[in-house]
């Protein structure tokens, strides 16, 4: 697909992600119900309740027995989970005296809002939002459309199945896709294979099997909730496949990346290594909780920690995306901050000027109060340019000091080099400053080998000419020209200046 087709794409997804977050953030916090009713394995046998529930005012106890597989479809699905609140149930329960009963419990809000839950919420939407930026700026490279994917499915699309509605068979429908998504995870591996390393064999073993193991995690989740609905006991074992398979995916995901940043090269090692820091914390601690899920271990305290490591992922990708240009997507950002600053200033002077010279006016006219005002807004009014320059300037040398200091080294370079009387030398000079300073993984430099070839590649080369042609910057891969294949360590969307 082009590149087009791939940011419209993403951005769509971008959407559907933002809306299911928002929609799931306020069921969440506010509309979700709960009974306070735990179920055994297999949903039949003895149940949980606890105190102050209201499937205990409804005279439910812990040690009655509900026969889950007695239940509509709906009913029993809503049991599990997903439940709005104030929605009602009717229970059929027997007693530990051997009583039966049919008892109505109404769901209720659960006391969960927590300052993790906002920490993880405000953390998922930035991720979506990071995702979709990339989308944006840069769909034409493999590694970018993987990472936003990723981060819109893993962050965003995946609380599909946290939705609940008037209609238990829509939410059935959401919680199943939720399913497969649950496996995004695996979309790491993806993007380590963008990057050659010496053990090839032994990395794509490690993906393969991740892959493996995620769609069998999420063909147990599928199967485990088509279960329920339909009342299929036997099923009700797949769920303890799908944690452990989700925790072996992690892991082989992890050990695939972590082999990427170790073997790769040059700018190819500093992206992996980033993303690896930005993403191992979250997934590793997934990992732990899903192995704990998995022996019955787990607690809602650990879940919950899993918001932390969100926002941490996140903030070491916005890190990376700054000061180390994994994803060169300086300009946006820059504008940002610049709009941002100039605001906060603005704002901030007027405020406290407004309130130091009301408490200076006090004892003026409403007429003297309003003049002071409207020349106060008149004087920052004017002052915005002086403002926004000295803004721009800090924000500039704060995200952007090394890209000058880069420009600057290759500047000095070019001055001094017609001053160096060794070819040889100046070749090897050129050579070194470029990959030093523009964070190139390999750097070749061709010359016109006299006979209507550069460095061996034709001069009617579909990049040569182009580079003939323009003097501008070419990417090889979307030329067909034998430089991709001949020039190693390229970075799999990498933007290459070769000179003629």
């Amino acid at each position: 697909m082009s590149a087009t087709v791939w940011r419209r794409l993403l951005l769509t997804l971008a959407s559907i992600a933002l809306l299911a977050n928002g929609s799931a953030a306020w069921q969440v916090i506010f509309a979700s119900g709960d009974i306070g009713v735990t179920l055994p394995q297999g949903f039949v046998g003895e149940i949980t309740v606890a105190h102050d529930s209201a499937a205990f005012k409804a005279g439910v106890r812990t040690g009655d027995v509900i026969d889950a597989w007695a239940l509509s479809n709906g009913a029993r699905y809503r049991l599990w989970g997903n439940i709005l609140a104030g929605e009602t149930l009717q229970l059929p329960v027997r007693t530990g005296a051997g009583i039966h009963l049919v008892a109505t419990v109404a769901a209720r809000v659960p006391p969960r809002r927590t300052a993790l839950l906002g920490l993880g919420l405000a953390g998922t939407f930035w991720a979506i939002l990071f995702g979709a930026l990339l989308a944006w700026r840069r769909s034409e490279r493999p590694d970018a459309r993987i990472l936003a994917l990723l981060l819109i499915v893993d962050f965003g699309v995946i609380n599909l199945q946290y939705i609940a509605t008037p209609w238990p068979v829509f939410d059935l429908a959401l919680n199943g896709i939720g399913a497969f998504t649950g496996v995004a995870v695996t979309l790491l591996a993806t993007y380590a294979l963008l990057y050659p390393v010496k053990h090839d064999l032994v990395r794509r073993t490690l993906a393969y099997a991740a892959y493996g193991a995620g769609l069998i995690c999420s063909l147990a989740a599928l199967s485990w909730l088509l279960g329920v609905w339909f009342g299929v006991p036997s099923t009700m074992g797949l769920l303890g496949i799908s944690e452990p398979g989700f925790a072996i995916a992690t892991l082989l995901t992890l050990c695939c990346l972590l082999q990427t940043a170790w073997e790769a090269c040059g700018q190819q090692r500093t992206s992996v290594v980033w993303v690896a820091v930005s993403f191992a914390p979250m997934y590793a601690f997934g990992f732990v909780w899903s192995a704990l899920a998995s022996m019955g271990h787990a607690s809602e305290t650990l879940h919950s920690m899993l918001n932390v490591t969100i926002v941490v992922s996140t903030m070491g990708l916005w890190c990376a995306l700054l000061n180390r240009r994994v994803l060169d997507l300086g300009f946006i950002v820059n504008r940002a901050a610049v709009f941002t600053g100039v605001s906060v200033v603005l704002l901030g002077t007027f405020v406290l000027v407004e309130w130091m010279l009301s408490e200076w006016l006090q004892g003026m006219s409403r007429s003297a109060n309003i003049i002071v005002s409207a020349l106060l807004a008149l004087v920052l009014g004017l002052s915005i340019r002086f403002v926004h320059t000295r803004v721009d300037l800090a924000v500039d040398s704060l995200f952007f000091r090394k890209r000058h200091e880069d420009e600057s080294a290759i500047r000095r370079f070019a001055q001094e080099a017609p001053y160096v009387t060794d070819a040889t030398l100046l070749r090897q000079r050129a050579v070194a400053v470029l990959e030093r300073h523009t964070d190139a993984s390999s750097t070749a430099l061709l010359l016109d080998d006299g006979d209507g070839t550069y460095g061996g590649v034709s001069e009617n080369d579909p990049a040569i000419v182009r580079l003939r042609a323009t003097h501008e910057i070419v990417d090889l891969h979307d030329t067909e020209s034998a430089l991709a294949a001949t020039r190693t360590g390229l970075q799999p969307a990498d933007t290459t200046d070769t000179s003629a």
